[in-house]
This record gives C-alpha cells, structure tokens and sequence, in this order.
C-alpha cells in the first residue's frame, strides 16, 4: 500500500536517502583505506535503509488507510472518504493484491454513497495476482461486494447471478479456508434473505431481527435495519416497520440510508 500514499512514498524515500547520505559520507571520511571498507559499508547502509524504508512506508500507509477507512465506516461520511480514497487505487499496482482489496474499500463507499453502478465499475473482477491463477479470497469479495451493489440497487437478476457465483467459491473454500468460508456463507444467508425480501417470497425474519445486534459493523446494520423495513412493509406491520426506519434514519449518518428511510417514512400512513 505504500505507492497510495504520498506521506508513505514519501517517508520510504526519505529514510532510504538518509541512508544513502550517510553511505556517502562513510566513503569521504574513509578515503584512503582499502576500498572494500567503504563498499561493504555502503552495501549495509543501503540495504539498511531500503528494508528499514519499506517497513516504515507500510507502517504509515496501513495507518493512513485505517484513518480513511475510519471516515466511512464509524464517521459513516462516504463523501469525505470518497475525497480521500479516490486517488488511492489508481496509484497502485493492478497485478496486485493492494489494488483488488483499495478497489473494493472503494466500492463501498460508492455503495454507501447510492452510487450502486459506481460501486460495481469500480470493483476489480478475475484477480489472478503475478503469479496467476485464482485467489479465492478476492474471488469471495468481488462476488459478496457485486451481490450486496446489485441488492441495493434492486437488480435482482443480477443479484441471483452474483450469489450463485459467491456460493460455488463458499464451497471451493469449504476445506481450504473454513473461516472464510463461514463468513461468506454468513453473508450468503444475509443476501439470499434480502433476495427473498425484494421478490416478496419467503424470509427469515426472526433470523434477521437476531443477527441485527450481532453486525459485525456499523454499514451491515444499516443494512440489516434497510432489509427489516422492507420485510415488515411487506408484511403490512407498519408499526413495526417504522420503528426500524426511524432507528435506520437515525443511526444513517451521511449515507444514503438516511434519505430512503426519511422517503419510506413520508410514505407510511401518519401515527393512529
């Protein structure tokens, strides 16, 4: 991460610099010695300060992005992370795993935003990495990420193609990466429910009514709360349904969930 940073680019070079001044100094206080000396002292001075460089860029770029990871996912602010974290990507090296994982930080602040299509352009689909072949891993994100945009973008045929996908890799991943595998069937669950919900089939309501105070984060509550009011608008329990708007409403921060429960709301009948 640290080519999507200029602080961190920045400190990598500088220390690197420093080091290498000092190399430069070690030969004009060493002149007149074996010329061995000088060399090998400036072979470690040099490789002292890339391997020292690297690890302080990649301490400050991992700070950095935790700091604009911060602004969309406690602030709930995906204008100001957007103005951040926009440069990012770009900056980074397409064959690898950096660029898939800031593209998809990315996306989700595009989704937070309402900017469904945005979100889904911006993903990074088919990572295959420098050495090829499939990481999983990213494969999950990529599908988990496009199933939730196409959800809240109500595009339920594209929704059903994307969670096909993310369950064939809940399966590859089964053996492989078990932990990884519960989460993404987790979600899974979580997606097929709001597929249901949007199709106005069967759901699981009492299920997403518990998973509600266990959301991992703050953007899954919203939409957990975004996928009750919808289940009980469905089912014609309006007080129930508002009450999960207006906690929707009041918890949204600047994302977009906060003007779809104001507008849902406005919607529902006025208070008996």
């Amino acid at each position: 991460m640290i080519r999507g940073f200029w602080q961190s680019r920045l400190a990598a070079g500088g220390i690197f610099a420093a080091m290498a001044g000092v190399a430069v100094f070690v030969w004009v206080r060493d002149q007149g010695m074996p010329v061995y000396i000088p060399l090998l002292a400036t072979v470690l001075l040099l490789a002292l300060g890339a391997v020292s460089g690297k690890l302080a860029g990649n301490i400050l770029a991992n700070h950095l992005n935790a700091k604009c990871l911060a602004l969309l996912h406690i602030k709930l602010d995906p204008a100001a992370f957007l103005a951040a974290y926009e440069p990012v990507p770009p900056r980074l090296d397409p064959a690898s795993q950096s660029y898939a994982v800031a593209c998809a930080y990315l996306a989700d602040g595009y989704a937070a935003a309402g900017e469904y299509q945005k979100a889904m352009a911006a993903l990074c689909p088919s990572f295959a990495g420098k050495k090829g072949g499939e990481d999983l891993s990213l494969k999950g994100l990529y599908y988990n990420n496009l199933a939730a945009y196409r959800l809240g973008s109500e595009d339920a045929a594209g929704a059903a193609e994307a969670l096909g996908e993310l369950e064939k890799v809940v399966e590859q991943c089964r053996t492989a990466k078990p932990e990884f595998a519960k989460n993404m069937a987790a979600n899974l669950r979580f997606y097929r429910n709001w597929q249901a919900c949007l199709a106005g089939t069967k759901v699981e309501g009492e299920w997403l009514a518990a998973e509600l105070p266990k959301a991992p984060y703050q953007l899954r509550r919203l939409e957990l709360l975004k996928v009750l009011a919808l289940y009980e608008l469905k089912k014609g329990r309006l007080g129930r349904a508002r009450e999960h708007l207006e906690a929707l409403q009041r918890f949204a921060g600047k994302t977009c969930y906060g003007p779809w429960a104001e507008q849902a709301l406005a919607a529902l009948p006025p208070r008996g």
